[in-house]
Order: structure tokens, then C-alpha cells, then sequence
């Protein structure tokens, strides 16, 4: 792999590399969950740093002993 080619480097390859999901409830945004770098090191190219957002409005609806 070369410097020129290494993924994360664009926008491009950035969406394909960290991807993110996105639920709608009633055409509103509900949920999302994101990855991205974790650290600008070649150590960490395959760790990643998640994050996780649910309305405020819909806590009450997840039950956090069930997976999604």
C-alpha cells in the first residue's frame, strides 16, 4: 500500500472505511452511530473510536439488556 493510496487520506475513502448507520422514527433522526480514527498512528490503523447518539425522546424505548 502506498502513502498516495492509504484509506482515511480523502473524503471518499473515509465513508467507505468508517461507515455509519442512521434510524429514523416519524422522519426524525433517532439514532446514529459512527466510527472514526482512533489515533494517527500506523499502531492503531485497525482500531477505531465509536460513538453512539439516541434521542432523548426515544431513551425510554431501548431496552439496554437487548442488543440492537
Amino acid at each position: 500500500m502506498t502513502k498516495q493510496s492509504k484509506p482515511g487520506k480523502d473524503k471518499n475513502s473515509d465513508i467507505e472505511r468508517y461507515p455509519y448507520l442512521v434510524a429514523e422514527l416519524s422522519g426524525q433522526i433517532a439514532v446514529y452511530a459512527y466510527v472514526g480514527p482512533f489515533h494517527d498512528r500506523p499502531a492503531y490503523d485497525w482500531s477505531v473510536e465509536t460513538s453512539i447518539y439516541v434521542d432523548r425522546n426515544i431513551r425510554h424505548m431501548v431496552d439496554p439488556e437487548r442488543p440492537f
